[in-house]
This record gives structure tokens, C-alpha cells and sequence, in this order.
């Protein structure tokens, strides 16, 4: 990042802990390869856009904050630009800023594939029902955002389809039902994040179980 201005941010790989301190996970690398085959790897330097479409299209594969260094005129600039929407977001606030950022001309990212960063996984987890129910939202507006800055291709809008399924039946369980109603990559057609006030049952504890670093994962505090 010294020698090279146009990377905006740089980030590694984590391994976590459990609130006692012990190993819970060494890697997030096979999350990363649901995403593609041997996704992350390597260290490499990425083209900002590139990185999006593969690794940020779908699902967001920055899965701690605490893992990334900014440069700090980057952040920001993409504080500023997506102000409105982090206004709004709860959940997915971080991955709209990672877009925000990486979306500028000429932007790279920087990524370590050493699990340099310690995430702390607590077993109670933050989500419950309703906020469930945000998260999914604020997926899918997510994903139409990028729909419409970058062309995807059918493989890539049919991954964002198979996450909107996986999330909703990890957070809601298997009896939520699919919108009735959908555009492009399952788009629900529906208000933005946070409209949604229909009440869900909690869903059971055998499908709150996911992998490592899937959506509403427990509240943590991070060591770095």
C-alpha cells in the first residue's frame, strides 16, 4: 500500500476463537471456496471491479472488519458516498462500504492469505427473527446495487439467487417462504431495508447452524 496509491484497502485471512479463547476455526478459506474454487488462496493484488464481481457479487467474503487496513482518504470517500444507505443498513453496512470503495476507477485491494487477524465467536448470536428478516432484506438490496453498476454473468446472478436461499432458510428457517414475486437473481420486490414488519418464528437451532463466517454470525469482540 506504501508503494502503490490506487489500493484502497488491504485484508487477511482470520482464524477464530471461542469466547473462552479456544480454536474454533483455523481459516475462512473454505468459505471463500463456495465463492469458487480456491478463492482466496494466495496473496495477490486485485483489481478493484474484478474483485467484486468475483468475490463480492454474491455473498461478502471480507468477513471481519478488524482484518482490514484502509487507506484512510479511501474510507472517507466511501463514507461520504454511501452515507444514505449505511443510515439504513444494520447488517450489511461493511460490504456496502467494501463496494463503495473498490466501485471507484482504478481502485485494487490488497489481500494477505495468512490468517494474520483473530476473530472471537460468542455463542450467542445477535440475530433473532426479525433482524432475520432485515438481513435478507438488506441482501438483496445489496445485490440489486450491483446488478446495476457491474454485468453479471448468469452464473454469477444464479449465485446470488443460491445465497438468497441459503440465508433465508439459515436465519428463517426451512418454512420461509420464497417471495412471490421476484426479478433478477430472486430479487423480492419490495421496499428497501427494514420495511419488512411481518413477524418469523425463530427458526431451529439445526438450521441456525452455518458455516464459518455465513450470515448473522455471533456477536464478537476482536482481537487483531
Amino acid at each position: 500500500m506504501r508503494t502503490d496509491p490506487s489500493i484502497r484497502f488491504g485484508f487477511c485471512d482470520s482464524r477464530s476463537i471461542d469466547a473462552d479463547g479456544a480454536p474454533v476455526y483455523p481459516s475462512y478459506k473454505p468459505y471463500f471456496a463456495t465463492v469458487e474454487p480456491n478463492a482466496l488462496t494466495r496473496t495477490e493484488i486485485f483489481a478493484g471491479k474484478e474483485f467484486i464481481v468475483r468475490f463480492l457479487s454474491a455473498k461478502n467474503t471480507i468477513l471481519n472488519v478488524s482484518s482490514v487496513v484502509w487507506r484512510r482518504d479511501a474510507l472517507r470517500s466511501a463514507l461520504a458516498t454511501c452515507r444514505k444507505d449505511l443510515a439504513r443498513y444494520r447488517m450489511a453496512g461493511d460490504w456496502r462500504i467494501y463496494l463503495e470503495c473498490l466501485s471507484t476507477p482504478d481502485a485494487k485491494v490488497a489481500y494477505v492469505s495468512d490468517p494474520l487477524n483473530v476473530h472471537r465467536r460468542h455463542a450467542q448470536s445477535v440475530t433473532h427473527a426479525l433482524k432475520g428478516r432485515t438481513h435478507v432484506d438488506e441482501i438483496r438490496a445489496v445485490h440489486r446495487m450491483i446488478r446495476e453498476r457491474f454485468k453479471l454473468s448468469k452464473a454469477e446472478l444464479g449465485r446470488q439467487t443460491d445465497y438468497i436461499d441459503e440465508v433465508t432458510e439459515q436465519l428463517l428457517g426451512k418454512g420461509a417462504r420464497r417471495a412471490k414475486q421476484r426479478g433478477p437473481a430472486g430479487e423480492a420486490k419490495q421496499s428497501p431495508p427494514r420495511s419488512s414488519k411481518r413477524e418469523m418464528k425463530r427458526a431451529p437451532l439445526s438450521a441456525r447452524r452455518r458455516h464459518p463466517g455465513a450470515p448473522s454470525q455471533s456477536t464478537d469482540s476482536v482481537d487483531s
